[in-house]
């Protein structure tokens, strides 16, 4: 049996309420890696294969697995959120898919990716798996429950193989290449502490492009949107926008399937690097009884009075960390719901798109 290696740098702006798992692989058509596990306790869970290029070659969330015979899925809408009979199987086969065959196929027992051939239908050398979860539940480990075992068959007779990774997992380069690429703006304005009229957004929301999100290995059920701030110790900076519905997993409720959206959260990221400070996922943030979320953003000044729960208010204090930009995340959407980061094409700028749902942004005087 082979391991998981935990992703723990802070880099790839990760969300700080997601846990990221990776197994380096190399292709071999003569075995087949099989991976068993139990529907975690969380808020969600995929996995994603990227080729030796960083693309992604297959993919699947929770809801897209199917149980083991006689199993429980425990994202499926109003399921038994305590099962004990959650396990599933997911089979990584280095082939290419069938003729009109998607590389992800779901089964009893038999989910399987096809990860032999690129997107393009080139060949795939090597690549990588990562295993993501997001919001454990309260009351259990971070993980939402034990790690997935991996272990490998052999094809011809279907014996059970004992491999160590044989692909080194380079991450240094890997961030070298998103350093690199990443290049967020930063500092976007001069210190903007001017009333603006009411809703006018003093922050330009774009979409990473394509190549960025790439390399920062982005999870293919979420879309993103990002802006620069200007910290000043002498402002605050006001978000509030609509805040889309999610499900209560955090404290053990189901899923329902009428949700806007599986996650949302507000990541501040950092000018090192691709580093993040801090992430204010949804279920921490305040909801006023109209259902909009209002952020009070400082940048080492002292928490104002008004920005309190009771009034409304979720105060989020960055102090003197050197603050690039903020990223909006919205992860597997209903497609019920349009007003979302999702829609956004890639590099382009947002504008009236998501409605009263685009957060918002205006700097305060805190004088």
């Amino acid at each position: 049996m082979t391991e998981w290696r935990a992703f723990e740098e802070n880099a790839l702006y990760p969300d700080c309420h997601a846990r990221y798992y990776f197994y380096p692989f190399v292709v071999d058509p003569d075995v087949e890696i099989i991976i068993e596990g139990e529907y975690p306790c969380s808020r969600y869970m995929s996995y994603t294969v990227y080729g030796y290029n960083l693309q992604v070659i297959a993919t699947a969330f929770d809801q897209m697995l199917i149980p083991n015979d006689g199993c429980v899925n425990t994202f499926e809408p109003y399921a038994n959120w305590q099962a004990t009979n959650r396990s599933y199987t997911l089979k990584l086969q280095f082939i290419p898919p069938p003729q009109y065959v998607c590389p992800f196929v779901p089964g009893v027992g038999n989910n399987i990716f096809f990860v032999g051939a690129l997107p393009n239908g080139q060949p795939n050398s090597w690549g990588i798996l990562v295993y993501r979860i997001y919001v454990a539940s309260e009351g259990g480990d971070e993980a939402g429950g034990a790690l997935p075992k991996i272990t490998y068959r052999r094809i011809r007779d279907g014996k059970r193989l004992r491999i160590k990774n044989s692909k080194p997992f380079d991450m240094k380069a890997i961030l070298q290449q998103s350093n690199q690429a990443c290049c967020m703006p930063s500092n976007p304005i001069a210190n903007r502490t001017g009333a603006l009229p009411p809703n006018t957004n003093g922050l330009t929301w774009t979409r990473p492009s394509y190549k960025q999100n790439l390399v920062l290995l982005g999870n293919p059920q979420g879309g993103y949107i990002y802006a620069p701030l200007y910290s000043s110790p002498t402002q605050y900076l006001c978000l509030r926008w609509k805040a889309p519905t999610f499900p209560d997993t955090y404290h053990n409720q189901p899923i329902t399937g009428l949700e806007n959206m599986r996650y949302w959260s507000m990541s501040f990221v950092s000018k090192v690097g691709t580093a993040t400070i801090c992430t204010v996922a949804d279920y921490q943030t305040v909801l006023d009884e109209q259902g909009f979320a209002t952020l009070v953003v400082g940048f080492g000044a002292p928490r104002p009075a008004f920005a309190i729960p009771e009034h409304g208010y979720t105060w989020i204090d960055l102090g003197n960390q050197p603050v690039k930009g903020v990223i909006y995340r919205n992860m597997v959407v209903s497609a019920c719901f349009t007003c979302t980061a999702v829609n956004i094409p890639f590099g382009q700028q947002v504008s009236m798109q998501m409605g009263e749902y685009l957060p918002v942004g205006q700097y305060i005087s805190g004088n």
